[in-house]
């Protein structure tokens, strides 16, 4: 937006003060200023094109100047006068909607609408208005503080939509989709404070659970009842989990518990999440197996240690039980 202003302000005030040397008294200043006005916001468009302008508060400053150099450019050319008052107040308002829709700046926009209202004063009385055409700035004021009002109302929604753009965002980033549960990265996050906390030093636990056979349950009854058995086992797990603890999926058919001692018996959770209920039209509730380790007080572990212990006694508990080729239960 700013490239686009600071281009109409150049060629503007090029072709006009170019075209129309012509201006009596104040011919030969009046055309030197828009030249140069001209010429400043061609050095400003290159600026921002190559990228040595990119901050947005420097974005919004030569847009500011841009609309500003436009402005004083008009209003010097015209020589303002009966006749053309009404065209240059015009202009004016339209210089103020236009910094609306280019600068975001608070600071540089209210800057700007008081030059553009003391600029079009101020050009009215040094050439001479008749004063009773100053009833013209009766709807310029009203006009400029709408303009504002709205402005500031349309940033507020902005920085609200950007706000929930950027919570979307970090639910898609640390929490899993599906299930709702924390992924890898939210867990590590999370992990590193609770490692860093006064509870952790008593002791903390991690159970690993995993679907047994999911595979088999995708392509005996379809992966909308794999989803929908994911999602049954994160409930499950919110219903097991304490108000503090951590609950991730980690991949795929494999979930994590993690919390602070007194840790749960792995026989205790197997039970609870294989009596589940579910709302299975195919009748069946895939079974887990579940591997707890523990963390005791003064024992140096790290979150991926004593996750990747849980992971292995799940996979004791796994090959060493005898119905481990059974991958799904009646539903009760």
């Amino acid at each position: 937006m700013a490239s686009v202003t600071l281009g109409l302000s150049a060629a503007s005030n090029l072709a006009i003060n170019l075209a129309m040397r012509e201006g009596g008294r104040w011919g030969p200043f009046v055309t030197a200023l828009g030249v140069a006005l001209g010429l400043m916001g061609l050095v400003g468009l290159v600026l921002v094109r190559t990228g040595v302008v990119v901050s947005a508060t420097a974005l919004d400053i030569a847009a500011a100047l841009a609309l500003a150099g436009t402005t004083i450019g008009f209003l010097m050319h015209a020589l303002p006068s009966p006749l053309t008052w009404g065209s240059l107040t015009a202009y004016t308002a339209l210089a103020l909607v236009g910094a609306a829709a280019t600068i975001r700046n608070a600071v540089v926009f209210v800057a700007f609408q008081v030059f553009g209202m003391t600029a079009w004063a101020a050009a009215g009385l040094v050439f001479g208005v008749p004063g009773g055409l100053f009833i013209n700035l009766i709807p310029v004021i009203p006009l400029g503080a709408a303009i504002a009002v709205g402005f500031f109302l349309a940033q507020r929604h902005e920085r609200t939509v950007q706000r929930d753009l950027m919570d979307q965002l970090r639910l898609a980033a640390e929490f899993d989709l599906l299930t709702g549960l924390l992924n890898r990265s939210g867990f590590e996050t999370r992990a590193a404070r609770l490692w860093a906390s006064d509870r952790a030093r008593r002791g903390v636990w991690c159970a690993f659970v995993d679907i047994d056979h999911f595979k088999s349950v995708n392509d005996l009854f379809g992966h909308e009842r794999g989803d929908q058995a994911l999602r049954e086992i994160a409930v499950a797990l919110r219903g097991l989990a304490g108000p503090e603890d951590l609950l991730v999926r980690w991949g795929g058919d494999e979930f994590v518990m993690v919390g602070c001692w007194p840790a749960p018996s792995e026989a205790s959770l197997t039970r609870r999440l294989n009596n589940r209920t579910t709302s299975a039209e195919a009748g069946v509730v895939p079974r887990v197996t579940v591997g707890v380790a523990e963390r005791p007080f003064g024992l140096a572990l790290t979150p991926d240690e004593l996750l990747d212990a849980a992971d292995r006694r799940m996979y004791e508990l796994r090959a060493g039980r005898e119905d481990r080729s059974v991958p799904v239960a009646p539903a009760p």
